[in-house]
């Protein structure tokens, strides 16, 4: 009698885990600033959808996918950024496989709960607009363009691509793991 109560409980535990992801995890709000500028229109865009911020600071709330959030923002001057906002795996995702197993994974991946941005999203603007480099990735030698191939040459120096490339891509890890992420 004992082996089934606890079966039954364990079971429970386990339905419950899978369900719980499911409630509110597929969605999350975002808070959109523009530096040094407030004040412009933002355009929140992946694969699940597009959302829009009217005025900076703002907040949206959007439904998260495993791929990259593009923002794009204007204001009524001309200017503009863009900003590439990575796809994360959440913290709950590990918690929820352990305890739901492939059922709770297979629905966190489908739905986008196994996913998150970051909460706050500041976008530089430039006068004429432009992308700016991806959020994360403030490496010396990249350009506003986030076009890792372009890195300054000094003066006095001709470029060397190998050389260049490989500073570029290696800031302070070893040399067979690319930039380090936070």
């Amino acid at each position: 009698m004992a082996g089934i109560r606890t079966l039954m409980i364990l079971a429970c535990a386990l339905a419950l885990s899978a369900c719980g992801s499911m409630s509110g995890g597929a969605v999350q709000t975002v808070t959109v600033d523009t530096m040094p500028m407030p004040g412009a229109s933002c355009t929140l865009t992946n694969p699940k959808g597009v959302w829009h911020v009217p005025r900076t600071p703002g907040s949206v709330t959007l439904a998260n996918s495993g791929y990259d959030l593009t923002v794009s923002c204007r204001d009524e001057h001309g200017a503009g950024g863009e900003v590439v906002a990575p796809a994360k795996l959440a913290d709950v995702y590990l918690g929820n496989v352990l305890l739901g197993g492939a059922i709770g994974m297979a629905v966190d991946m489908s739905t986008g709960g196994a996913y998150t941005y970051d909460p706050r999203i500041i976008v530089t603007m430039r006068p004429g607009g432009g992308r700016t480099a991806q959020r994360g990735s403030s490496l010396p030698g990249r350009r506003a363009s986030g076009d890792p191939s372009i890195v300054p040459t000094p003066a006095g120096r001709a470029p060397d691509p190998m050389f260049d490339r490989h500073q570029q891509t290696t800031p302070t890890a070893g040399f067979c793991c690319g930039p380090l992420r936070p």
